[in-house]
């Protein structure tokens, strides 16, 4: 061999090469019309397979003829190189008398065989004994062919005849396993099995074998990549696979084999539900198995529970679970004498619903949104911040990506810009992007800037700037700064849509600026373009003590506006310090400027007089308290977004928006939405997230769940006013939810003094009350300063201390009601 590009073919060769020494001119003729006419007729017959035969002696026409050769073999188009080319290296022959003669022949195979794979035979004319002639072949290559002859005195031409059959391809096809990779874990019922398989000839089928079965049969194919869909029921457990494939020479693959795991044992979590109701209802525990396919991780899906079988609308009734963790959440029957049966189907989205999301599960991963300020983010669960030094997301730099909230909470979120001296403090410093179906709760968030200056300052953002959304979210919090300072948005060029704020926000002046500081209950300044609706604030906006040369505007929605205000109200109370108007705007909805300049646009927005303290607004329409519980007054409002019922405030319909949510009742909502047909249940529920939630109870008759637990310290409420009083009980129910109130403090000189001032047939449950400090003239308790002996107080807890400057007092009431499975720890002076 002359290399790895090289063959030598010495079997089978068949040579003859003939010479004769010429007797006479005829016979010489003769002999060279029939060497000539045998050349043509292999010519003819190899249709140009067999090379040029004369006498090249020249490299320069060797050169020549092999270029030509090369043109020959490439393909119609002239594209393609003279691949199936060879040329003969070396020929030798040996006779006794001959000539040495110099002759080139070439090779010739048609487009595309590989000489590499043919076997060659060699014809000659002669005596040369064939065992004595051998030819190596190399592609793409010219060398030159000598023969030596018998007759050394004549020169002659010799012919050789290059035969060649096709090769006998033996190689069996080729199978490539893809899909299911080695043991691979397989959860889905339906799987896409996969395989290649390669051969030089056509295929005369394929088996897909699942543990030695044959399950699947490919007929006739070519090379290529095949697919099949295989039902796994039954599959449960470790499996093997394979494929054979079988060519057309009859040529079998090896069984290539491949093994998986099916697993359908269901994750579970394990809910229970405590249906409560009324004062002579039945409590029942009913435990709910809910499966999902195996492998799915439940704390990475939102769930949607729809009850049956009860008056309870299913867009009311949401829940979210964590893998092996029981949850409690209450369901309301519409029966108090009888136990019923509560049926629950849980819809959940497949792991997909994850998406290209990144997943917020804890306060670090919502800080690491910084690395990524573009980026998709989701909440699948609560979390907590609490001793968190929480920097807000972005920072001035500003977050331009989009975040769902998914309807779960924030807790106790604290910022404290002295740490970071930003320009503009939330959750997000700027925001540019959007964000949905948040609540913040509990967030206690300080925007001073610098040694003396303040931040823009906003629950959810700092800033938002023009082209970004806010929608389906709330904050509930403490906000203090010295500059634009709302519970959604301190400035905002953008859309808030669907969105409550609650708390307590207080704005002071920036002594070294002579301009403008807004304050208020949803937006501080809300810019050209800006637009709110849908909206309502609950929140107390306190404008503090300023400078002559600084005009404060607080009012109970917007502080300032340029924009557009649509569909909304606040009744959350407005206040300030004595000072001259020409310092201090206070206002109800909007404010307007000290020459009582407006330059927003306000529709069909309402703010309540009483509540509020403030008579006048620069937009918007005041009602009484009385009024803002007609429902006839907001006739105009979306029903898809409101709740208008009598006896209460609007109330958002569905704050989370996308139907997965995480409480049990997300919004203040009606248990008997539409028409429900006989409903007995008289109440209108009510989720409560903070103190200032608590305090700001209006509706006596409602009922009020706990959805977080509360500490009304760090809230910054001082002095708590007991809900109810001696003249107007409260009737309604209040449900603890399993959460506590802690740091109560009331510090009154009027009698019927706790929690609640005074109850009358009403239902107190589940309430814990922990470290209260309350102080009231006479009738004084921690849950109930008085109740009557239609009211009942159950499996509740109250610890701290109470004094009274009467003679009625006590742990849980100062007198009056059922008492159930209570429990107190108090100190009563």
């Amino acid at each position: 061999m002359l290399g790895s590009k090289f063959f030598k073919l010495q079997k089978p060769i068949f040579a003859m090469v003939f010479s004769r020494k010429a007797q006479g001119a005829l016979e010489y003729l003769l002999i060279i019309g029939v060497a000539i006419l045998i050349v043509v007729i292999v010519i003819v017959a190899l249709s140009g397979v067999v090379g040029d035969t004369k006498d090249k002696n020249s490299v320069s026409d060797y050169d020549s003829q092999f270029d030509k050769l090369q043109d020959l073999q490439k393909k119609p188009d002239g594209s393609g190189s003279n691949d199936s080319i060879a040329e003969i290296i070396s020929f030798k022959v040996d006779g006794t008398n001959g000539l040495i003669q110099e002759q080139n022949i070439f090779v010739i195979l048609p487009y595309g065989t590989n000489l590499d794979n043919l076997p060659v035979e060699i014809d000659a004319i002669g005596v040369v004994n064939p065992n004595d002639s051998e030819i190596d072949f190399v592609l793409n290559s010219k060398k030159i062919f000598t023969v030596t002859s018998i007759d050394n005195k004549i020169q002659k031409d010799y012919s050789v005849v290059i035969n060649y059959s096709p090769p006998v391809d033996e190689d069996p096809p080729v199978v490539n396993l893809i899909s299911p990779t080695y043991d691979e874990k397989i959860y889905e019922e339906n799987f896409i099995f996969e395989f290649s398989v390669n051969d030089n000839s056509s295929i005369n089928n394929c088996k897909l074998l699942l543990n030695s079965d044959e399950y699947y049969t490919w007929n006739n194919i070519s090379s290529g990549t095949y697919q099949k869909v295989v039902n796994l029921l039954g599959y449960e457990g470790t499996n093997m696979w394979g494929v054979i494939c079988v060519d057309s020479r009859n040529n079998s693959s090896e069984l290539v084999n491949g093994s998986f795991e099916v697993i359908f044992n269901n994750d579970s979590a394990q809910v229970v539900f405590l249906s409560i109701g009324g004062y002579g209802g039945n409590i029942q525990n009913d435990s709910v198995q809910i499966t999902l396919p195996g492998g799915t991780s439940l704390q990475d899906l939102p769930f949607n529970v729809v009850v049956e079988n009860g008056t309870i609308s299913p867009n009311n009734s949401r829940m979210s679970f964590s893998l092996g963790v029981p949850k409690n959440f209450t369901l309301i029957s519409d029966d108090y004498t009888q136990q019923r049966n509560f049926s629950v189907t849980v819809n959940y989205l497949p792991g997909g619903v994850l998406g290209d999301y990144t997943i917020i599960s804890s306060c670090q991963d919502l800080q690491n949104i910084d690395k990524k300020l573009n980026g998709k983010y989701k909440l699948m669960s609560d979390i907590d911040c609490a001793g968190f030094n929480f920097k807000p997301i972005g920072g001035n730099t500003g977050f331009s990506g989009y975040f769902n909230g998914n309807g779960f909470k924030i807790k106790n979120l604290s910022i404290n810009n002295r740490n970071f001296n930003l320009s503009c403090v939330g959750l997000f410093g700027i925001l540019k992007g959007e964000v949905r179906n948040l609540k913040v709760v509990g967030g206690n968030m300080a925007g001073y800037y610098s040694s003396s200056g303040g931040a823009t300052l906003g629950g959810i953002a700092g800033r938002q700037d023009a082209g970004s959304l806010i929608i389906n979210s709330s904050f509930d919090g403490v906000l203090q700064s010295k500059w634009n300072t709302g519970g959604i948005a301190g400035e905002s060029s953008g859309t808030i849509l669907n969105s409550y704020s609650s708390g307590h926000f207080y704005s002071g002046y920036y002594a070294s600026k002579s301009s403008w500081l807004s304050i208020g209950g949803i937006v501080g300044h809300q810019k050209s373009g800006g637009v709110v609706k849908n909206c309502y604030s609950s929140a107390k906006v306190e404008s503090t003590a300023g400078a002559s040369n600084y005009t404060q505007q607080a009012a109970g929605l917007i502080g300032r506006s340029y924009g557009l205000i649509e569909d909304s109200y606040s009744y959350g109370q407005v206040l300030g310090p004595s000072a001259s108007t020409s310092v201090y705007v206070l206002r109800g909805l909007v404010a307007a400027d000290y020459n009582n300049n407006f330059y927003g646009t306000v529709v069909d927005s309402y703010w309540d007089k009483t509540t509020s303290g403030r008579n006048t607004s620069a937009g918007g329409v005041g009602l009484t308290t009385s009024e803002m519980k007609i429902a006839s007054n907001f006739s105009d409002w979306n029903n898809e977004v409101w709740e208008v019922g009598n006896n209460n405030y609007p109330k958002l319909i569905n704050i989370c928006g996308d139907g997965y949510c995480n409480s049990l009742i997300d919004e203040n909502c009606s248990t008997c939405p539409g028409d429900c047909g006989n409903c007995s249940l008289p109440y209108t529920i009510y989720n409560l997230y903070s103190c200032w939630d608590i305090m700001s109870i209006s509706d006596f008759t409602g009922m009020y769940i706990l959805m977080n637990d509360v500490n009304c310290a760090s809230e910054g409420l001082e002095n708590f006013e007991p809900i109810g009083s001696y003249n107007n009980e409260f009737k309604g129910f209040f449900y603890g939810n399993g959460y506590s109130i802690n740091n109560l403090k009331i510090d009154s000189s009027t009698s019927f003094v706790g929690l609640f001032g005074a109850l009358k047939g009403a239902l107190i449950s589940g309430v814990v009350l922990k470290d209260v400090e309350i102080k009231g003239e006479n009738l004084v308790g921690g849950i109930a300063g008085s109740a009557d002996s239609s009211s009942t107080i159950q499996y509740s807890l109250v610890t701290g201390k109470i004094n009274s400057n009467g003679v009625i007092a006590g742990g849980l009431t100062g007198t009056g009601g059922e008492i159930i499975n209570c429990y107190s720890d108090v100190k009563i002076n």
